[in-house]
């Protein structure tokens, strides 16, 4: 069990890595010059392609799949720290 220091200290890491990622993409996307549809094109493909697989593979399914469900959402949390950072909006469907 972890103390409250080291539960800090493991949230902090966990959010400064995030954080990293998040900025590193967006200098990535922009380095690569995408532009927003782009970017929200290749978000949506992962996200879709995320739905059709085993992200976690264990003995017995059960775990297995809560697990991918839970690395799942949490790169889609990613990638929508990723727009918001861009400031990236998706066009209204009428």
């Amino acid at each position: 069990m972890l103390d409250s220091e080291e539960s800090v200290k493991l949230l902090s890491t966990i959010a400064a890595l995030r954080l990293l990622l998040i900025r590193l993409y967006g200098m990535v996307y922009k380095t690569v010059d995408l532009t927003p549809e782009q970017i929200l094109f290749a978000h949506d493909t992962l996200r879709q392609s995320l739905l059709n697989q085993s992200l976690v593979r264990t003995n017995d399914p059960v775990p297995s799949d809560m697990y991918s469900a839970e690395i799942a959402a949490e790169i889609d949390r990613l990638l929508q720290g990723i727009e918001e950072d861009l400031r990236l909006r998706r066009k209204e469907s009428r």
